[in-house]
């Protein structure tokens, strides 16, 4: 509305109010030369002018890919106001609601236009602060951010307490803590409006500051309406741990080819002090973004080698740790898969109170469980306790031999003729775990340093037939799991990252092969569906699982498993189902053993266990039929 007197901040005339609220009044307005600006008039009261202006300098030298761009700033009387470029168009929030959700290309072109502004941003060295659905104008240009780290600018207690009560569901955990503008916050901000954009509320939505505060510090963001893209990057960037979340160069270039770009040098350079210079690597962002706008589409490239092992595609001639980039996995929507058949027996378990229930057909049976030191092995319907005590079972998948691994002795027997053998390999370390090759040809035992929690130092090879020990000396330090590659040529182990974990091969005399950096942690020994033609890993961004194209290792699909109170993953039913036990709840007479779908939706219960019988040291051994 028009203002009855039109006034003057320093060189700018005032026209009329845009909006006003909490923080201030944001005016329409002209400059010395009469182009329009918009003029953000503060509320607040500066303790230090001196720090305000420095801060808006250095706002000025942000470049503008696709952001308003900081033109000026000043004081009138004690209140600060900011300047920028005159953006006309609607607020992405009103956009939302009077047309309804981003989707497609459209929520495409949002994700990667606000994510370029971001790396704008963070290369000019400032941070945003405050990005929202409120801060994105949809202009006739395109995308544009607003407010660029005006909210830091400005005294920051202030200014992130009128957050805190406007718009609490687009913070990031690390700022309810009191960190108030880092820039891992600008990412997880973002993820969480470019999902506002795809479903038409935030992922954490609450009906209170409270429970809004709550849902985004120990809840798991709500991203079911949100398609791919962008959906990888917005769950990787709403991650609670700041230290995993992606930086947004390595974001907008995974935006950019939507799959992970890893094997790219990072965009974000030192800023240079020339106000409107072009970084040569922003120019080269722009440059793909262009490209990929007249193209219309993805430029895509998988890079294979002849005689991959089946099941996984060797990775191209890169030095050892370098990570190979995986090309783009575009998988057309699948009808529901056929859940399991229903159960037509019932069996009980020895010494604890578990019912199975199954179907002949079942692909999958429990082979064994451990509960304290008894081990119980199943033969036919019952299960007898082993006369090993603390003994960890493992079955070669054809059915042929048994490993019991009792430290330090590791007992072998053939289930065919029932001929056993015992050996003590001479490790130094402490060995655990015995999982059989998929070929049933050798037994790998991991070597770990007996810590908590234990970290793997190696791994132990074990031939059933010549009765011998080759020990392999790796020096990992991941998580103490080893798993097998699919063609029994090599393992697999998870390691530390810079960002978070990624996965690392080796051949079986400990050489690496290849790394996949930014897959997340191994979950277990057998990760790979039946088919090999899926990957399982707890997700980078944590608090659910992640299915991985192991020809590409683009992300397939992301399953939520655990609940609120816990629960566990124990092995694959077939390609579509994953079997896992509820979340534990010791008020409940009877917990369930159930297979779900991908989706996370409960298909069939394959087992019920007394609730008081459901021990932290109960530990399922499934295997194929």
């Amino acid at each position: 509305m028009p203002l009855r007197d039109p006034r003057q901040l320093g060189d700018y005339t005032l026209e009329h109010a845009l909006s006003e609220g909490p923080a201030g009044e944001v005016y329409a307005g002209r400059g010395p030369g009469g182009e329009r600006v918009a003029i953000k008039l503060f509320s607040t009261e500066l303790e230090s002018p001196q720090n305000f202006l420095q801060r808006a300098e250095r706002l000025k030298r942000v470049e503008a890919f696709h952001s308003a761009m900081i033109l000026d700033a000043g004081i009138e009387g004690a209140r600060p106001y900011v300047v920028s470029e005159f953006v006309d168009g609607v607020s992405l929030r009103q956009a939302v609601i009077e047309h309804g959700p981003l989707g497609g290309a459209a929520l495409h072109r949002l994700a990667i236009a606000t994510m370029t502004a971001l790396a704008a941003i963070h290369q000019a060295g400032a941070v945003h602060g405050a990005l929202r659905p409120d801060n994105v104008l949809l202009g006739p240009d395109g995308p544009r951010v607003i407010n660029t780290g005006v909210a830091a600018a400005v005294e920051s207690g202030a200014a992130i307490a009128t957050q805190q009560v406007a718009s609490p569901a687009f913070l990031a955990p690390e700022q309810f803590a009191g960190a108030l503008f880092p820039p891992s916050a600008d990412l997880f901000s973002w993820g969480a409006t470019v999902a506002f954009a795809a479903t038409g509320q935030s992922p954490f939505h609450s009906n209170s500051l409270s429970a809004a505060m709550n849902r985004i510090l120990r809840e798991e963001p709500d991203l079911s309406g949100v398609a791919d893209p962008p959906r990888q990057i917005v769950a990787a960037c709403l991650a609670k741990d700041p230290g995993l979340r992606p930086s947004a160069s390595e974001a907008l270039m995974r935006l950019v080819g939507h799959s992970m770009l890893t094997d790219l040098p990072p965009i974000i350079e030192e800023a240079p002090p020339r106000r409107r210079s072009r970084a040569p690597a922003l120019v080269a962002a722009a440059v793909v973004l262009a490209v990929l706008s007249a193209g219309g589409g993805h430029a895509l490239a998988r890079v294979t080698r002849p005689n991959a092992p089946q099941g996984i595609a060797a990775a191209p001639s890169t030095p050892p740790g370098a990570s190979a980039a995986p090309s783009m996995s575009v998988r057309p929507a699948q009808p529901d898969p056929t859940p399991p058949p229903k159960p037509t027996a019932s069996v009980k378990a020895a010494g604890i109170g578990l019912t199975l229930h199954e179907n002949p057909s079942d692909p999958v049976i429990l082979r064994a469980y451990r509960v304290g030191k008894d081990t119980y092995i199943r033969e036919g319907d019952t299960f007898v306790k082993s006369k090993i005590s603390n003994a960890e079972p493992g079955f070669s998948p054809d059915g042929k031999w048994l490993a019991l691994y009792a430290e330090p002795t590791l007992t072998i027997i053939n289930l065919q003729t029932k001929e056993q053998f015992a050996l003590t390999p001479q490790v130094s370390g402490t060995l655990t775990l015995p999982t059989w090759s998929p070929d049933s040809k050798r037994l790998l035992l991991n070597i770990t340093d007996g810590g908590d929690p234990e970290l793997a130092m190696g791994f132990a090879l074990v031939d059933p037939v010549t009765r011998t020990t080759a020990t392999v000396n790796t020096q990992d330090k991941g998580e103490r799991i080893y798993a097998w590659l699919p063609d029994s040529s090599g393992v697999l182990i998870d390691y530390k990252t810079e960002t978070g974990w990624g996965l690392r091969a080796r051949d079986l005399g400990g050489r690496e092969l290849w790394t996949r950096h930014w897959v997340g942690q191994l979950w277990g020994r057998r990760s790979f569906n039946p088919s090999n033609t899926s990957f399982l890993t707890l997700c980078p961004s944590g608090g659910s699982f992640c299915l991985w194209d192991p020809q590409s290792w683009g992300r397939q699909a992301t399953v939520a498993v655990y609940g609120s109170k816990g629960g566990t993953l124990l092995s694959w039913y077939d390609d579509s189902h994953l079997i896992i036990t509820e979340p534990r709840d010791k008020d409940k007479a009877v917990h369930q053993i159930i297979a779900i779908d991908l989706r996370g939706r409960t298909q069939r219960v394959m087992g019920e266990l007394v609730g008081k019988d459901d021990r932290d040291d109960l530990i399922y051994t499934y295997t194929r039929r």
